[in-house]
């Protein structure tokens, strides 16, 4: 039997209950004013001569008696369905605390199994993090290697392609125009270059990574891809994600990334393009 049918049945018992002590309720009533009726009629006989009279009265009092038999006999019953129904509650409210008992163990078993599962998780995403790193740092041993100079960055700009037009070209050209070095796909990524590799190489060789976190970013691959590059280099101590909530919320930022909630962010919605600018720029040209 579920929780749900065990309340049910609890709050038609305890109805039944109310139902039955108030008709105990009205018998008694009845019995009360009857005896007096009875006792009313009994001293009318004691004064009363008239033939006539004594037989009315005693045909009345014969109909008070039985009213009164019945009155004690429907009380009777009355009283014993109560102790009938007052111990099926009893029943039901213990079988209903026991099986909330029930109820509350398997919660608290389940709730230890997703929080074990979500630790395993963690680690497990830690442990790619880390070796993710140890790739990016190997690949970019590897590019060093092979060219003689690979260009340093300021900044690093991770975005979604939805959010170029309306914020991330005019914000990175205002960078640019203050003689910052900002990795930006629509200038590094060009006809007949590796995708891939072009990203590490900005990724592993800039200060800072501006991630611009939207709905777009949230339900991108190669956004994930650089944030997760971003994320090993943070994790190893490097303090260098800049976050820009662009049109989303505490919310939306924690269903995605629980870790990036604790890192503080300018938001779009309360700045301009030109005051996140100058933000940017005094804490690059303060480093």
């Amino acid at each position: 039997m579920s929780v749900s049918t065990l309340q049910s049945s609890i709050s038609r018992s305890k109805s039944k209950l109310i139902d039955l002590r108030k008709k105990l309720s009205k018998e008694q009533e009845t019995e009360t004013k009857t005896r007096k009726e009875i006792v009313k009629i009994q001293k009318e006989l004691v004064r009363t001569k008239s033939q006539t009279l004594i037989k009315s009265k005693l045909s009345k009092l014969e109909r008070l008696n039985k009213t009164l038999q019945m009155s004690i006999k429907e009380q009777s019953s009355l009283n014993k369905k109560i102790t009938e129904e007052s111990k099926k509650l009893h029943r039901l409210e213990e079988q209903l605390l026991s099986l909330e008992k029930r109820e509350m163990k398997k919660q608290i078993s389940s709730r230890i199994q997703a929080e074990n599962r979500i630790e395993a998780n963690q680690q497990s995403l830690l442990e790619e993090l880390y070796k993710y790193k140890k790739s990016i740092e190997i690949h970019t041993e590897n590019l060093f290697e092979q060219e003689n100079l690979v260009a340093q960055y300021d900044v690093f700009i991770s975005h979604a392609s939805e959010d170029k037009e309306e914020f991330v070209r005019p914000l990175a050209e205002r960078l640019i125009e203050e003689g910052l070095k900002v990795w930006y796909d629509e200038k590094k990524l060009t006809w007949g270059k590796p995708t891939r590799r072009s990203i590490d190489q900005g990724l592993a060789n800039s200060r800072f990574g501006i991630v611009v976190l939207s709905e777009a970013f949230f339900n991108k691959a190669w956004t994930n891809y650089e944030l997760n590059g971003l994320v090993a280099r943070h994790l190893s101590g490097e303090d260098l994600i800049l976050p820009i909530w662009h049109n989303v919320d505490y919310h939306d930022v924690m269903k995605f990334s629980p870790s990036l909630v604790d890192i503080t962010a300018l938001k779009s919605s309360e700045m301009t393009i030109d005051e996140i600018a100058e933000q940017l720029i005094n804490l690059l040209k303060d480093e």
